[in-house]
Order: structure tokens, then sequence, then C-alpha cells
């Protein structure tokens, strides 16, 4: 169980760790959440949160202009490398003369970019 603030968000473990190397560290590694049966996560969006828990145990993601750039910072600190992924190629997508400097700032914070 993951708890954010006092935002409830059902989970298993084992499906957590199996596609993010954060929640493998945090719970197959000798760390006090390993032990726990539920954990406060702090600093992450809420809804984020809910929706890289439903991509855990889905493998489906669905993003949006609203949603992609709290989507790839969450993904990122998570280590969710699939969304981090689809998420760079999304905003690649997006990119026009308007929004391209705004879009290249925050991909590169976000470490999106090919080597």
């Amino acid at each position: 169980m993951l708890f954010l603030l006092l935002l409830e968000i059902p989970s298993h473990k084992i499906v957590l760790a199996s596609c993010s190397e954060y929640f493998a560290a945090m719970f197959t590694g000798s760390l006090q959440e390993a032990k726990l049966s539920e954990i406060t996560l702090e600093r992450v969006d809420p809804q984020a949160l809910r929706t890289l828990v439903h991509y855990c145990y889905t493998g489906i993601i669905e993003l949006s202009e609203e949603t992609v750039e709290v989507l790839l910072s969450t993904a990122t600190l998570l280590q969710l490398h699939v969304v981090t992924s689809t998420c760079c190629d999304y905003l690649e997508k997006q990119l026009d003369p308007c929004n391209c400097l705004g879009i290249a700032l925050f991909a590169e914070q976000q470490s999106c970019c090919e080597e």
C-alpha cells in the first residue's frame, strides 16, 4: 500500500518493484520499507503516482499535454524507464517553433536527451 499525504493507493510491492528500479531497491533490499506493509511518499504528485501505479499493473500509460511533464518528472524520480522514454518521445512529437525552447529546456532537466 502506498500513501501520499492522505491519498491511499492500493498496490503490491512485487508489482511496483518489477517495473521500477526505485521500488525494487526499496522493497527488495535492506531498507526499512522492505519490511513495512504501508509506505508514505512525499513530494510526489498524487495523480501522477496513481497513473504510474496503474501503468505498473496494466502496461498502459495515457499522455496528454496537461500531464506529460508531471508524469515525466515522477517517472524519472521513480525510475520507470519505459514511461520516461515514452514521455520523451511524446514531447519530441509535440515540438513546434512556438514551444521548442521550453520543451528542450524541460527535456534537458529530465535527462530526456539522445546521446
